[in-house]
């Protein structure tokens, strides 16, 4: 038997689920004075690299992280934690996504 994965399908069930536990969080953090945010990419059975943003630089990965923050209605200043895979791009120094959300902070 062959497992045919098809990458449109998978973002589809993720967006899916992602919808759903958007709905059921939404408004719960009103209720809390800080958040962490945890961030990853995907990559497929071909090992290609999927991000809902269209390229993988720290300043688009910043704009998206902002965007999502203030349609969950959530202010940038609660941030006290930041969770990622690691990429380069996303831990380290001036340049890089938790280096610019801290700039945004001060």
């Amino acid at each position: 038997m062959q497992l045919l994965v098809v990458s449109t399908t998978t973002t589809d069930v993720k967006a899916s689920i992602a919808a759903v536990l958007d709905n059921k969080m939404r408004g719960k953090h009103a209720d809390s004075n800080f958040f962490g945010v945890l961030t990853d990419e995907s990559t497929d059975i071909s090992v290609n690299k999927k991000m809902r943003v269209p390229d993988g630089k720290a300043e688009t990965l910043v704009s998206a992280i902002k965007k999502e923050l203030q349609n969950s209605e959530i202010e940038l200043r609660q941030l006290v934690g930041l969770g990622s895979d690691g990429a380069p791009v996303m831990t380290g120094r001036n340049t890089v996504v938790d280096a610019r959300l801290l700039q945004r902070l001060g």
